[in-house]
């Protein structure tokens, strides 16, 4: 389904055993293993024909663009919030190192 041509003998026979390959699968494991994950291969071989190779529909490329843009976001952000960060503290230094105005009430 991955390569770059595909033949339509070879998906007619992976329509034929994969339900095959399933049944003896669950006839050797026990059946708490199953869910509808081990159900969905059977529909490969007709999404394929339907389709066409996998690589035409594959989200990957479009999806590591948008991780890229999610973190570059995320550090802009953090560098933000750091410059917010640095410029309260030494505003809050400049304020409690000035002298005290009066002194018999410190605060």
């Amino acid at each position: 389904m991955c390569s770059a041509t595909l033949k339509g003998e070879s998906l007619r026979r992976l329509k034929e055993n994969i339900p095959i390959i399933i049944f003896k699968l669950e006839r050797m494991i026990s059946l708490g293993f199953f869910d509808s994950m081990e159900h969905l291969p059977i529909h490969l071989p007709n999404e394929t024909l339907l389709g066409g190779p996998v690589k035409y529909r594959w989200m990957y490329p479009f999806k590591r663009w948008l991780t890229l843009l999610l973190h570059l976001l995320n550090l802009i952000c953090i560098i933000v919030i750091i410059h917010y960060i640095i410029t309260f503290s030494y505003k809050f230094m400049g304020d409690s190192k000035r002298p005290v105005k009066n002194k018999v009430i410190v605060e």
